[in-house]
């Protein structure tokens, strides 16, 4: 499978991987999945 993927939307995707990496880091997966069990 071969993808084409110009240098500035590989950038646009690496940046929103760790960018919701370091969010999860700081604890706001936690915060969410509490939200989640709640609306349950």
């Amino acid at each position: 499978m071969n993808i084409d993927l110009s240098r500035r939307g590989f950038l646009k995707l690496a940046g929103a991987g760790v960018a919701a990496t370091s969010l999860g880091a700081m604890g706001f997966g936690k915060a969410e999945a509490a939200e989640l069990a709640h609306v349950r």
